[in-house]
C-alpha cells in the first residue's frame, strides 16, 4: 500500500529543487534533475498550479516557480493537491469504505495514525524539508530549529 504515491514523491521532489533554485525551471530540467519521468511531473505540477503552489511562466526565461514562500506552503497541501485526502485505509474513507466499520477492532487505530500522519504533515514544511538537506530556501523562508514546535507561523 502507497500512502504517498509516485507522482506525488516527484511532485515533491520538484517542490524541493523549485525552492533550492528560487529560479523558473521548466519540467524538463526538473525532470533531470530529479531523476523523474517528465509527464508524471508535468502532471504533479498542474495539480501544485491548481491550488497556487506552483505558477507557470512562459517565455525563454520561463517555467514553474514556487507561487508563494516555501516557509508558507505545508507538506500535507501538496500532498492533497497531488493525491487527495491522505488516508490510510479503506474504513477512513467514509460510510462506503467498509461495512464493519461499527465492530472492527482496527479501526480506531487506523483512524489515530492518520490523524498522526496528517498533523505530521501539515506541520511540516517545504522550508522544512529543503533545511533538512542541509540547504536554504531561496526568496523567502525563515532559520529556525530542526525540531520541536512551530505553532503560529503561517
Amino acid at each position: 500500500m502507497d500512502i504517498i504515491r509516485r507522482k506525488t514523491d516527484y511532485g515533491l521532489r520538484a517542490l524541493i529543487s523549485l525552492a533550492k533554485a528560487g529560479r523558473p525551471m521548466r519540467a524538463e530540467e526538473l525532470a533531470q534533475t530529479e531523476d523523474a519521468p517528465v509527464a508524471f511531473l508535468h502532471k504533479a505540477l498542474k495539480d501544485l498550479g491548481t491550488v497556487g503552489i506552483v505558477a507557470g511562466q512562459r517565455g525563454p526565461s520561463g517555467g514553474f516557480a514556487l507561487a508563494r514562500p516555501a516557509r508558507r506552503i505545508t507538506v500535507l497541501e501538496a500532498v492533497e493537491a497531488m493525491q487527495g485526502p491522505v488516508t490510510i485505509s479503506r474504513c477512513l474513507i467514509g460510510d462506503d469504505g467498509c461495512g464493519r466499520q461499527r465492530t472492527c477492532g482496527l479501526r480506531r487505530t487506523w483512524q489515530k495514525a492518520q490523524e498522526n500522519m496528517v498533523a505530521f504533515l501539515r506541520d511540516l514544511t517545504l522550508d522544512d524539508l529543503v533545511r533538512s538537506l542541509g540547504a536554504r530556501p531561496r526568496g523567502g523562508g525563515r532559520k529556525r530549529a530542526a525540531s520541536g514546535t512551530r505553532k503560529g507561523r503561517r
